[in-house]
């Protein structure tokens, strides 16, 4: 029977139980006697009512007291801290954590006017505040999107030897920071990149084909078809490691050792797959990525009409980019005919 209840651990107090009941007459060297369960259920109470008077500390005889941080997990480390003697830094002080916000959150430093209106805010939620105006800052979606990018094993070239651009591949990567800055629901997150197609999103599903492609191929039709199962393999172990948290590409060969996904699952998988291919198609445009392009078009234009009177009517081999010596650009782009180098030992000669 045991006389104690509550969160802390009975490790190591059986003995004491065992001595106390056996000097009753309800155990025998450890071994339960008949007894009337009623009996034992009236002593509940009083065996639990003797050890608290025993041991005043017990947990249920301390009255509560509020936390000193309205975080949780601060009592369970404030509680690993005080068994080893330790205690809690100085609070930061606004400079210092501006700062950290700062860096943690949008990987950048704030500006010394940042700074100072942050220290001079005296309102009770500043800090509240100050998260909300980070969290609205594009730099949020870019920092955070990166991680993501990492996991999903983006690049904007094809990787292997030839490692050519992706002209096309940054609108998945804008379609990542836009995600994270306007904090849109994970479960739509991931449908979007798995199915993005059937809603469409199109620069979501940049996902699927994010990974490195063999463009070399080859006419060997067993080679072709071996590079098509590497892409098709590639898209499925992505999948489980981005939205499983499992490595599944051992499934590829053999059923997995440890978790429970069979080969047959991960062909399953792989079927889901078959239609997607490499290859690049236009996504359409949003109205601001459209503005931004005729702005930074008007600007071409301006500055190649500047260059253009650098640029000498004779020849459109050069661009002169300094007028003043221009009488020697015109002597050393004149054929001089052979010519002979005269005799010598000395430095200068040939």
């Amino acid at each position: 029977m045991n006389l104690l209840f509550g969160p802390p651990s009975n490790k190591g107090r059986r003995p004491r139980k065992i001595t106390l009941l056996g000097s009753l007459g309800w155990l025998d060297n450890g071994n339960k006697v008949n007894c009337s369960p009623l009996f034992l259920l009236l002593l509940i109470p009083v065996g639990f009512a003797l050890q608290c008077i025993a041991k005043e500390n017990h947990w249920s005889l301390i009255p509560p007291q509020s936390p000193t941080s309205g975080q949780s997990i601060d009592e369970f480390i404030k509680k690993k801290l005080s068994q080893k003697g330790l205690r809690h830094s100085d609070e930061a002080s606004r400079r210092t954590l501006i700062r950290r916000v700062y860096l943690d959150m949008l990987g950048l430093i704030p500006t010394p006017e940042e700074v100072e209106a942050f220290v001079s805010d005296e309102r009770k939620d500043a800090y509240e505040r100050l998260l909300e105006k980070v969290l609205e800052d594009p730099s949020y979606g870019e920092r955070w999107a990166r991680h993501w990018l990492d996991v999903v094993r983006y690049a904007d070239s094809a990787g292997f030897e030839t490692n050519h651009e992706r002209p096309n591949a940054y609108h998945y990567r804008d379609y990542v920071i836009r995600a994270f800055n306007e904090d849109k629901p994970y479960d739509r997150f991931v449908f979007e990149q798995v199915a993005g197609d059937t809603v469409r999103e199109h620069a979501a599903t940049g996902f699927i084909v994010a990974g490195p492609k063999d463009i070399v191929g080859g006419k060997d039709p067993l080679l072709r078809k071996q590079q098509r199962a590497n892409e098709l393999a590639d898209m499925v172990g992505v999948t489980g490691s981005a939205f499983l948290g499992l490595t599944v590409g051992c499934a590829r060969c053999h059923d997995h050792k440890f978790d429970p996904i069979s080969q047959e699952d991960f062909y399953s998988m792989q079927a889901v797959f078959e239609g997607v291919v490499h290859g690049e198609r236009n996504v359409p445009l949003r109205d601001e990525v459209k503005k931004e392009i005729d702005e930074l078009g008007a600007q071409k234009s301006l500055l190649q009409k500047e260059l253009r009177r650098f640029i000498p009517e004779s020849t459109k081999s050069f661009v002169l980019l300094d007028d003043e010596n221009s009488d020697q650009v015109e002597f050393l782009q004149k054929t001089a005919g052979k010519g002979t180098n005269p005799k010598g030992t000395d430095r200068g000669y040939l």
